[in-house]
């Protein structure tokens, strides 16, 4: 069971629009990038035991593949977003784990630019039908100015000093 992993639905205009100079800055593959996942978690099924490769695949969202056999792994899940409040940001590191009698996902975000971090939570357990159950950011979070070494002006979001 699950798709082959060339099945995932391309990234919509408005998603590669939305971070387009921040990827041109840093690649000359540019928006290319947002169609790769981003980091990978390697782990066994919270509840089958079985191996699983969980990505946070960018603006893509969290993708779930069976890699029971290396050399091809299957889709197993993707959630892209759906029923969140506004439109997803850059996930960066994504994981699943068991609670009670559910599969949930946790999935953290990136943010290097003006964006408020967030951890998206969504709930695995029908792999069919993944749910979006929330989505948290801490509550003092704000982006603030911080200087990299070369002396550039950069955006990171932190929660403020007392």
């Amino acid at each position: 069971m699950g798709e082959p992993i060339s099945s995932g639905r391309p990234q919509s205009d408005p998603e590669v629009a939305r971070y387009l100079e921040y990827y041109a800055a840093i690649s000359p593959q540019g928006p290319a990038l947002l169609v790769t996942p981003h980091d990978q978690t390697a782990q066994l099924d919270p509840f089958t035991g079985k191996p699983i490769l969980v990505t946070a695949h960018e603006l893509q969202g969290i993708r779930v593949f069976d890699i029971s056999d290396p050399r091809t792994p299957l889709q197993l899940s993707a959630w892209r977003g759906d029923a969140a409040d506004t439109p997803i940001d850059r996930i960066h590191t994504a994981a699943l784990v068991k609670i009670g009698d559910r599969r949930i996902g946790f999935a953290a975000t990136e943010t290097f630019s003006q964006t408020i971090p967030k951890m998206y939570v969504v709930d695995f357990t029908d792999y069919a039908h993944p749910k979006h159950l929330a989505t948290w950011s801490p509550p003092c979070a704000r982006p603030r100015h911080i200087i990299r070494s070369g002396g550039e002006p950069d955006q990171l979001t932190t929660p403020p000093h007392q």
